[in-house]
């Protein structure tokens, strides 16, 4: 069945592949040549035609009716040095449209199926009025190529000084472990040196027993001896004497031997019992010390501030003058402030410029900030 205006492959002879509609044939489509634009230098089918100057980019456009129009296929233009860069989606169409609304470039065939209710302009007619634009584009270059260098010199001195400070927590560590073992080195010098009094006090009690233990033996062994001798050598009278004198020193010889051992107690050890509390303490998690950061501002990153417009944020109802005492944004058009002196925190629109609600405090709130839920807060007075 065919189709009227349609081309078979069949269809075409040389003549007529070379008059075909260019912007159906780069969409794949066989429409024969009805009318030529002479703006665009291209052959147009029925339909195009017709809806050529519909389209707000083409509305002036010079169009040569089916008699009048080249019978030969024109070349499709080629780039020179002023010609825009060609479609990515028409690779032989120049782009010589901007659509304002979707801020993008286009070229006709674009702006015929995809943009036909935007704002285009035609880029030969705006281009000379660049002036203002391009210096403002060089401008916000040059202020982020400057924000940038300024950043990386940030950048390398937060490096030194992240180097630095950490040399420092190095030396720091290293100091303080110096202090503990100094420290832990005079209390195991002070219980040594207790050690070792301890044990010479003991050393001189045990020398004074055995000394004064060895002068009784000797006397004692002296007193048997002799006893022994002139029990053998049957001298009655010098026994009977000495005998006397052993039984009236022997007395005297035990009670200093209990006061020796009475004064003078040996039977000792000592014992080193560790302090429980100071390993408890050494073994607490991060007891030793804790690490933390400081955030450094960076000094390229400044807010600009302009002023867009005034808020009116007196109700009605409201007989005193308002006395903002803080504000916080909690979406990016809605504003919560505290008034102290109504008493009252307002929710505010900043697009519309108005109180969108208001809540009654027992007090006049000081501040208002935002909880990691995004929920406002108050601070009130006591």
């Amino acid at each position: 069945m065919e189709v009227p205006g349609k081309l078979g492959l069949g269809d075409l002879n040389d003549d007529d592949s070379k008059l075909i509609c260019l912007p159906c044939d780069s969409d794949g489509l066989k429409e024969r040549a009805y009318g030529f634009c002479q703006d665009c230098q291209e052959h147009l089918c029925e339909t195009c035609y017709k809806h050529h100057r519909r389209a707000r980019p083409f509305k002036n456009h010079v169009l040569i009716d089916k008699e009048s129009m080249p019978k030969t296929r024109v070349n499709a233009p080629t780039k020179s040095e002023d010609t825009a860069d060609f479609c990515t989606k028409h690779q032989d169409k120049p782009l010589e449209f901007y659509c304002r609304d979707h801020t993008s470039v286009a070229c006709y065939v674009c702006v015929t199926l995809e943009h036909k209710q935007c704002n285009v302009d035609y880029i030969p007619d705006v281009s000379g009025n660049l002036s203002d634009e391009m210096a403002d584009i060089l401008e916000q270059m040059e202020s982020l190529i400057t924000k940038c260098k300024s950043n990386v010199e940030y950048v390398s001195k937060a490096a030194q000084n992240l180097d630095q400070s950490h040399a420092k927590v190095v030396e720091d560590i290293k100091a303080f472990r110096k202090e503990i073992n100094e420290c832990l080195e005079r209390m195991e010098t002070q219980i040594l040196k207790e050690a070792n009094i301890i044990v010479k006090n003991e050393k001189c009690k045990q020398e004074t027993v055995e000394a004064a233990c060895l002068e009784i033996t000797k006397e004692l062994e002296c007193s048997h001896s002799l006893l022994r001798s002139l029990q053998e050598q049957n001298k009655q009278n010098k026994l009977f004497i000495e005998i006397k004198n052993a039984g009236k020193s022997l007395p005297i010889l035990t009670d200093k031997e209990k006061n020796i051992l009475h004064a003078n107690t040996t039977n000792i050890c000592i014992k080193f019992t560790r302090n429980e509390s100071l390993i408890d303490f050494l073994n607490t998690e991060n007891n030793y010390g804790t690490l933390s950061t400081l955030v450094q501002s960076c000094p390229d990153r400044t807010i600009d501030l302009q002023y867009m417009d005034t808020i009116d944020v007196k109700l009605k109802s409201e007989k005193e003058k308002c006395n903002i005492t803080g504000m916080v944004m909690i979406a990016p058009t809605k504003m919560v402030v505290a008034d102290n002196i109504n008493q009252n925190i307002k929710l505010i629109d900043v697009e519309k410029n108005e109180v969108v609600t208001e809540v009654k405090m027992s007090s006049g709130p000081l501040d208002v900030t935002t909880l990691p839920e995004k929920k406002p807060c108050c601070n009130f007075d006591e």
